[in-house]
């Protein structure tokens, strides 16, 4: 935790920037389901539907219903019931819940129990989560609520191929999402006891006497200045991060795209109950807003908060007709695009095939409004620099686990599930090259030629492939050098008998850090920049030949070359071994075509 204090002036109101004017209530209860929880929720609701404009054109609240829906009744029923709303011809506004399953027995819908759930579930056979769920429900005076082990049938595959493929629909439309955010399984519920005097913004007197060398504010004109003696506010300067953001719930797989395409969510997690909608984010404490320096919009850590960012810039292009404006807004989406790729890269799934079907729902979305082409995790305007993808091998996550002496997970998931070229075809954290971003006269080498993916309504890919042409070099390393070659870092290539290039390699497997597996390597540029000092770079991949036709490589990396010699001169001298690859050559420097898998 990191306390942040505020000065106040004489008469109590905050003088601090991004304080001023900001409501702040205490005598909060003591649990996140008390009465002042629940009518906060309420009163955030009912202002929200009524005086928020973006917020009410996220779907079609009220007009639909997802495929099967749960009953609530009346405030003191003690049964709950499974409806299938296409049948009884139903329609009104409904919640959904948003959970993680966890190790706890999760009740089931399937074949054998469907007949028993629509004719009444009793509340008590249910886990607390789904309890709390239905009672918020009851409390917004809201019938129906959507629970996905409760509404999809578990045993049936097509069933739930049906029903994932419609995950944008149920969340577009939901009137409010309720979020179990500090819990870990279903039976963890959203009531969470709590002290309120560790939550509320209290305040203290300061003179800030100088005393020893313990706080030398007498020698600095800043402290002087902003320090001065009186009354402040202290409180959690990183609550929403912590709380929110942080919370084991927002790092499953399927939890992004709920709360991206959700049009409210009430977040219940382990301290205070907090709101986040297309217009506002609040809390019990801040109910009119939180301060700037804890918003997901502009804390500085939200620069690194891809679900809100990618959100804003969604809602921003969504409608926009000005060319101008337009292509602006494209490129910020595709930048935030990649920053979300990057988050949803570290989140957790319990199923390994899941890795696009979890992110579909987005993939639609985010095609609706552009009108862009998805190809196997890739937009069809951002190839082929877009495969300039690498493993992050010194993320947080990978080094945690390695402090913790703990074994890294498998590079590539058990069954095939995307190809080679694809940041799916990894477990591990990956980022985008920022090269295009950061430096000048950025250009490909290479073309893209063909593509061709089978892409299931899940979002499930079953096969891919991909053609490119243009330069393609043969580099080799010797025995010794190959031995001591990790995931990363910067080693010489023989591009030829009288041309040594120090290439940064980034491999995408951790098991490929053997001799055998980087003596011969095929390298194929993507992109050149020239940075601001005159320094040339080359981006491309790292491949290996499959072994099944000439020409057909895997991707195996990435690497960058960086040199003071402009593009046309750096690599001029390279001469291809004899067992260079290709399916065509048409006798130019940039005239390799070749396939990857």
């Amino acid at each position: 935790m990191c306390v942040h204090c505020h000065h106040l002036n004489e008469t109590g109101i905050d003088i601090y920037p991004g304080m001023n004017g900001l409501k702040i209530v205490t005598g909060l209860g003591q649990s996140t389901i008390s009465v002042s929880s629940r009518n906060f929720v309420i009163q955030k609701l009912n202002s929200c539907h009524a005086n928020h404009k973006i917020c009410n054109q996220v779907g079609s609240a009220g007009t639909y219903l997802p495929t099967r829906i749960i009953d609530v009744g009346e405030a003191d029923d003690v049964y709950v019931r499974l409806l299938d709303s296409v049948r009884s011809d139903r329609c009104g506004l409904y919640t959904a819940l948003s959970h993680q399953w966890g190790s706890a027995m999760v009740m089931k819908l399937t074949n054998e129990t469907m007949a028993d759930m629509k004719n009444g579930i009793e509340m008590g056979n249910l886990p607390r989560t789904f309890q709390h769920a239905i009672r918020m429900t009851r409390d917004l005076k809201i019938r129906y609520l959507w629970i996905d082990s409760l509404c999809i049938i578990q045993d049936s595959p097509d069933d739930w191929a049906e029903e994932a493929s419609k995950m944008q629909d149920v969340y577009r439309n939901a009137f409010c999402t309720l979020a179990a955010t500090g819990g870990t399984d279903s039976n963890s519920g959203f009531r969470f006891l709590r002290d309120p005097r560790t939550i509320e913004p209290f305040v203290v007197t300061a003179s800030w006497e100088h005393r020893g060398d313990s706080v030398c504010i007498a020698t600095n004109e800043y402290l002087q200045r902003i320090l001065v003696p009186g009354s402040y506010y202290c409180m959690d300067f990183d609550f929403w991060r912590d709380q929110v953001e942080e919370a084991s719930l927002n790092r499953r797989a399927w939890v992004m795209q709920e709360r991206i395409l959700s049009a409210r969510t009430v977040h219940f997690s382990g301290q205070q109950v907090l709101w986040q909608c297309r217009e506002q984010e609040s809390c019990e404490t801040f109910p009119d807003g939180v301060p700037g320096w804890s918003s997901p919009r502009t804390a500085l850590w939200s620069i690194f908060l891809n679900t809100t960012g990618f959100r804003l810039a969604l809602d921003k292009l969504r409608g926009l007709e000005n060319q101008s404006l337009r292509e602006s807004g494209m490129v910020e989406i595709h930048a935030s695009w990649d920053k979300l790729v990057k988050a949803y890269s570290t989140c957790g799934l319990t199923m390994e095939e899941d890795k696009f079907v979890a992110i579909f729902s987005l993939v639609k979305e985010m095609k609706l409004v552009t009108g862009d082409e998805w190809l196997a995790g890739f937009w069809k305007s951002q190839l082929p620099n877009a495969l300039c993808w690498a493993v992050e091998w010194d993320s947080p996550y990978l080094l945690g686990m390695i402090e913790r002496g703990e074994p890294l997970p498998a590079s590539r998931p058990r069954n095939w599930r995307a190809p080679s070229w694809s940041w799916a075809s990894t477990n591990l954290p990956i980022f985008f090259s920022p090269v295009k971003e950061l430096y000048r006269h950025h250009s490909q080498v290479a073309e893209v030629k063909e593509v061709d993916v089978s892409t299931l309504k899940t979002g499930g890919v079953t096969r891919a492939f991909l053609r490119i042409r243009g330069p393609l070099y043969t580099g080799t390393i010797s025995p010794s050098q190959a031995s001591v070659v990790g995931c990363k870092g910067t080693i010489d290539f023989k591009f030829g008998p009288k041309l040594l290039v120090r290439a940064n390699i980034c491999l995408d497997d951790h098991m490929d850090v053997r001799a055998e597996h980087l003596e011969q390597l095929h390298f194929a540029p993507i992109a050149q920049s020239c940075s601001n000092n005159g320094v040339t770079h080359i981006e491309g991949l790292l491949l290996k030949p499959t072994g099944f036709f000439r020409g057909i490589f895997s991707r195996c990396g990435k690497f960058t070359i960086s040199d003071k010699l402009p593009y046309s001169e750096l690599l001029r001298g390279a001469v291809n071994e004899d067992w260079v690859q290709y399916e065509e050559y048409d006798g130019t420097s940039h005239g390799y075509t070749i396939c990857i898998l």
